[in-house]
């Protein structure tokens, strides 16, 4: 397999876990390929204990179409990896999967509207109190918390409503599955 220094050394590192991120075009399935064959054929590392996760359904299936019989590595996304774990582990946590239903982002603001209305951070026009809709972006995106000490508790009674509704409901959102 034709790959550059880079790419190489990425294949044939050492480390356990390795990032492959690199612009469109580059290599990258071709490197996690060269990597998989490595693991697999040089340092003989069973199939079953390797993972090989992507952003997207069209790299993932690349991924598969290159390597051919790959075992029981899972290849496929982050979500479908979290999928398969939920599957599997998610009734501890309350989930049944036979009839989970996973939300689209849609509906997913709509549950976060609704939460934020309920814990008062919110009217029913969209309208913020208490704080600014840029501190609860920081927050969920970032787990950034306010200054002070009270918005702070009501931002995490938010996050906590919206698992505890989830759970009741049977539901899960992608940035949930990942969370999770």
């Amino acid at each position: 397999m034709n790959l550059d220094p880079e790419q190489q050394a990425a294949a044939h590192a050492e480390e356990d876990h390795v990032l492959v991120s690199s612009a469109p075009g580059s290599g990258k399935t071709r490197t996690v390929v060269a990597r998989y064959r490595y693991m697999r054929d040089e340092l003989g590392i069973p199939a079953s204990r390797i993972v090989l996760l992507t952003f997207t359904r069209y790299a993932a299936n690349e991924m598969r179409e290159r390597i051919g019989e790959c075992g029981d590595t899972f290849i496929g996304t982050f979500h479908a990896f979290c999928l398969r774990i939920i599957r599997e582990y998610g009734t501890k946590l309350g989930w049944d999967y036979d009839w989970l239903t996973i939300l689209d982002e849609e509906e997913t603001r709509l549950e976060e509207k609704q939460a934020l209305i309920d814990m008062g951070l919110r009217n029913n026009l969209g309208k913020w109190h208490r704080c600014k809709a840029s501190q609860w972006e920081k927050f969920k995106r970032k787990g950034e918390l306010p200054e002070d000490p009270h918005l702070e508790n009501l931002m995490i009674a938010v996050g906590k409503l919206m698992l505890t509704q989830f759970a009741a409901e049977n539901v899960l959102t992608f940035d949930t599955m990942v969370k999770i």
